[in-house]
C-alpha cells in the first residue's frame, strides 16, 4: 500500500486481524480491525533476498567482475523495487 507521510508517497505494509464485535444479543455488529506496520521488516527481507543473489563468485578480471555483478543486481531486483511516480 502507499502513503503520503511527510510529504511523499511511500511504500508501506501492515498486518492486522478482524475480531468480532458483538452487540447485546450476541449478534456480530461489526470487527474491530488492529493493525501494525511491518514496512522495516518486509523491505529488509527484499534487500536481504537482493544481496544473497548479488554473491557471485570472485572473478580474476575486475571488469569481467562488474559485469557480472552488475547483471546479477539488475536481474534480482524486483518492479517493486523501482519508484512507481
Amino acid at each position: 500500500m502507499f502513503v503520503e507521510r511527510m510529504g511523499f508517497v511511500e511504500e508501506t505494509y501492515f498486518t492486522g486481524n478482524f475480531t468480532p464485535v458483538r452487540d447485546e444479543t450476541g449478534k456480530v455488529a461489526g470487527f474491530y480491525n488492529a493493525v501494525h506496520e511491518v514496512t522495516r521488516l518486509k523491505i529488509g527481507e527484499r534487500w536481504r533476498e537482493m544481496l544473497q543473489k548479488m554473491q557471485v563468485p570472485i572473478l580474476s578480471d575486475e571488469v569481467s567482475c562488474t559485469e557480472t555483478r552488475f547483471h546479477v543486481l539488475a536481474e534480482s531486483l524486483s518492479s517493486e523495487d523501482w519508484p512507481t511516480m
